[in-house]
């Protein structure tokens, strides 16, 4: 969650439609289901002004009544339920499954999940552990997509629950599976501050804006880290990463041209400058900050696509070039 109350990057709230579209994958691999007869044309046009959402519910209820002790059918319900926002039935449907089946890692993680969008953390780790258990017995583990999305809402709910080395562990375990997640790199981040390791907290936050350089909540961590590490330059350079993430790019320019002098060694610095200096419609400046985060970090993947992408621009007849926004 944010740690201040200004508006929610757009970059944050795609990764947490990103994680919800994930699970739900997740879930519907468990399930072995297939939701396309619903969500036909014809069922659209014949039943008035139900929503997709509401289609799907009405139609799964339907089969729940028709054979109440189809599994699938009930942790398809239980996963919609989950979708419109209605978790306590979404645990009715899932316990009832994993009472005629224990151990059931569908209904186990749907249980989870649930749980945990309703704020019940203690109770989402106790069936996020079992599913994890479950299975982290299957033939290869170590590819298993459905099981980093359990381990990433097992960290998660170990972080609420002041678990925070615990969260270290799965959720080292769920970046060994999928090292592109970005917001399990962010809890990741934040379970090393909790436990003091500020290096390593800043590594998982480096790493997760690699990925997301708008990612605010990625630069709220590192300002604190840098705070406590009486890193005031730093500190800055977080605070105008997080302007640039709200979208507030003069206060962004202003805040890390100030660092600059101190952390002109910095490439990161160089990249929030190029970003920048990009909004701002300064593209020359914008391309000599891109070009001297690589210099400082050749590999630096952000900073290649920042630069290609305005050498492209800049090459335009219609690009704008003189920085007259600034």
């Amino acid at each position: 969650m944010k740690k201040n109350q200004t508006p929610p990057s757009t970059a944050s709230e795609n990764q947490g439609l990103i994680r919800m579209i994930k699970i739900m994958l997740a879930a519907l691999t468990l399930v072995s289901l297939a939701f396309g007869g619903y969500y036909t044309w014809d069922r659209y046009i014949h039943l008035g002004d139900m929503s997709p959402s509401e289609l799907g519910i009405s139609h799964q209820l339907s089969l729940v009544e028709q054979n109440p002790n189809d599994a699938s059918a009930r942790l398809s319900l239980a996963q919609s339920y989950i979708e419109g926002g209605n978790y306590s039935e979404a645990i009715r449907h899932a316990e009832k499954v994993l009472q005629a089946f224990p151990g059931h890692p569908g209904a186990l993680i749907l249980l989870g999940v649930a749980y945990s969008k309703q704020g019940n953390a203690s109770q989402a780790v106790y069936y996020l552990e079992q599913f994890a258990a479950v299975r982290n017995k299957s033939d290869d583990p170590n590819m298993d997509k459905v099981l980093e999305a359990g381990l990433y809402y097992l960290g998660d709910n170990y972080l609420k629950t002041n678990q925070p080395e615990k969260a270290v562990g799965v959720l080292t375990e769920a970046l060994a599976i999928d090292e592109t997640d970005a917001d399990a790199m962010l809890l990741l981040g934040n379970a090393y501050a909790q436990t003091g390791k500020n290096d390593e907290a800043l590594k998982s936050y480096e790493n997760t804006v690699r990925f997301v350089p708008d990612y605010t909540e990625a630069y709220s961590g590192m300002e604190h880290v840098y705070q406590a590490l009486n890193k005031p330059a730093n500190q800055r350079y977080a605070q105008g990463m997080q302007a640039f993430s709200q979208q507030n790019y003069p206060q962004a320019r202003q805040l890390l041209e100030l660092s600059q002098p101190e952390l002109s060694e910095f490439a990161p610095l160089y990249l929030g400058l190029g970003l920048t200096y990009e909004k701002l419609g300064d593209l020359q400046a914008a391309i000599s900050s891109a070009q001297r985060a690589l210099q400082l970090d050749p590999k630096n993947f952000a900073a290649n696509n920042l630069l290609n992408r305005l050498q492209t621009t800049s090459s335009h007849p219609a690009a704008s070039t003189n920085g007259s926004t600034r």
